[in-house]
This record gives C-alpha cells, structure tokens and sequence, in this order.
C-alpha cells in the first residue's frame, strides 16, 4: 500500500471561516486575504515576527478550530473540516478498496483501470506480497490464453464444475476478471477532507488490516492533524 501526491487545500480558509457564526461582520475580499497569509505565514515559518496583535489574532483562530474539530463525531460543531481538502493518490488491494467505499463522502478523480489494463498489467509487481505463486501463474495463464488467442485452439474451455463453454476471446477474458486475486494492487486519485478522515481515523485506528493502520499513520502526517483530526479523541494506540 502507497499514499503519494499529497496536497492540502483550504486549510487557513476553513480555519478562518469556522470563526463566522460569532461575526456580525464577515471580512470583506482585502481582509480575509490578509488573514489567510497571517495565518499561512504563522503555521509555516511561526509567530516570531508578527506584531502582538497579530499573534493574539493567531492564537485566537487556532485555539478556535481546534475547539471545533474536537468536537464529538456527528455534533456538527467541527463542520469547518468540510472545507480542508486533501487530493492524493492512493494505492491499495482489491480487498481494502471494498471497505474503503463503505465511507461516501470522498471522492474519485480518476483510477487505474482493471478492464482496460488488466492485459498488460505485470501481474507480479502489481500483487501485494501476500499473493501466492500458483494464484499469479494461474492469471497469467489465461492472460497470455487471451493476448495470443488462435481461433480453434482448443474445441472447449471447461469450467471447474465440469461445464463446457466456448473457446472464445470474450469467454477468456472473463475468466481472466474472475480471477484476479484480492490482493492485486491498483491507484485512484481520491478528494477528501479533514472530517471524513476523522470519521475514517476514529473508526479505523484499532482495525486488524494492516492498510488501515498505514493509512491512519498517513493522517497523522497532514497539517494540524494531530489538533484537528486526531485530537484529544480516545482513539486508542
């Protein structure tokens, strides 16, 4: 499993918009600019040489959106995490991505294709290591059944019940989908934001598969995310 391409968007936005249920006077465009690179300038070089007031002005916004974020799942108070958005690419086995698409509010921008590329893919580099051997030949077998079909080859295939079906590229081609291990890797590049992986963090820190537990250290790896997503939560170990 690979996390890669990160990027982080919003993050000084959100955490100034978490501030506007106690405003009368939301900041004009000049404003919230000049927030923003307070806020930017504050989190990546730090405080040091900002004026008093600016530092009590960044002290106030983090100590704000930290309050928020911890906030227990599904209050609705740490709904500012909506606006952090994260893009990166993931890779991960057939079988994490099952579980992965329990949560609905990331999304897909684009993914490797098994049924477009399945026929060229190296079946070794693209299975985790825990596929075995005669699971990878067995795919490959019918990868090159497929990829140097000759018409009457064979008079039949037949299927492990003892059934006879045609010996045709379509029929082979679906063997070949219908065998492709659990463990065959693939990458998608996915949007997401802070508070869905909080929920997935929450959820999935004590998990028994190893994914998860790459993919939870990951998150704790992303801006403020010891403060915003991982908080003061009893998530466990």
């Amino acid at each position: 499993m690979e996390i890669k391409n990160v990027r982080v968007y919003g993050l000084e936005e959100s955490i100034i918009a978490s501030g506007y249920p106690m405003m009368i006077d939301t900041p004009n465009e000049k404003e919230f600019n000049n927030a923003i690179n307070r806020l930017s300038y504050a989190l990546d070089i730090g405080v040091e040489d900002l004026t008093d007031e600016e530092k009590i002005e960044i002290q106030r916004h983090k100590k704000r959106i930290i309050s928020l974020a911890n906030a227990p799942l599904g209050s609705g108070h740490d709904c500012a995490l909506k606006g952090i958005v994260v893009q990166y690419d993931l890779t991960a086995p057939e079988y994490f991505w099952r579980q992965f698409d329990r949560y609905h509010f990331h999304d897909y921008i684009s993914s490797q294709s098994k049924m477009h590329r399945i026929l060229r893919f190296d079946i070794d580099k693209i299975c985790n290591k825990y596929v075995s051997r005669n699971t990878i030949n067995e795919l490959n077998y019918w990868i090159d059944m497929y990829n140097n079909y000759e018409e009457d080859k064979l008079p039949y295939i037949v299927l492990r019940d003892g059934r006879k079906i045609s010996y045709t590229r379509k029929n082979i081609f679906q063997i070949v989908l219908s065998n492709c291990p659990m463990g065959l890797q693939l990458t998608a590049r996915i949007k997401d934001n802070y508070l869905q992986l909080k929920s997935k963090y929450y959820q999935r820190i004590n998990h028994p598969l190893e994914e998860w537990k790459i993919y939870c250290k990951w998150i704790e790896t992303l801006p403020m995310a010891k403060s915003l997503i991982v908080g003061r939560g009893n998530y466990g170990n």
